[in-house]
């Protein structure tokens, strides 16, 4: 499970050095400074490192690989169909198709064997739900 942090960190990496805040300004006009980049994605690890550790102790780890699985790929897809659209390089796409898609796609085939739909889907709903949650936090002025 810990996975996903570590391979957070490195999205995160990838990022920061592919300069995101500026290409986010450039590509769409979104101001995100790098002090409210660097807050949101710290802020984002701590949170799924404490998600995962929590998950494991209270025991309901396959909701939490749910949740995880389904904001990497969205975070993933939305890297995907900003290159595809901008026809360039947007920071945290390779991470994003070499690393998440699959650890992804994987872990949402492997929870759904161990879930209920229900449970499933509720699951992958909050995970949506925190997609668009950073969407719409990294766009406020703040």
């Amino acid at each position: 499970m810990y996975s996903f942090p570590a391979t957070y960190a490195a999205h995160i990496l990838e990022e920061w050095f592919g300069g995101f805040p500026e290409h986010l300004l450039r590509t769409q006009g979104i101001e995100l400074s790098n002090t409210k980049f660097l807050v949101l994605q710290l802020l984002g690890l701590v949170l799924m490192t404490a998600g995962v550790t929590l998950s494991r102790k209270l025991r309901f780890p396959n909701v939490m690989l749910t949740i995880l699985a389904t904001v990497i790929l969205g975070n993933s897809l939305a890297h995907v169909a900003r290159t595809y659209l901008s026809r360039g390089y947007d920071p945290g796409v390779l991470t994003s198709v070499l690393i998440w898609i699959p650890l992804g796609i994987y872990t949402l085939l492997h929870t759904r064997r161990h879930m209920g739909i229900g449970r499933y889907l509720f699951s992958a709903t909050i995970g949506v739900a925190i997609c668009v949650a950073v969407d719409i936090l990294s766009r406020l002025k703040v």
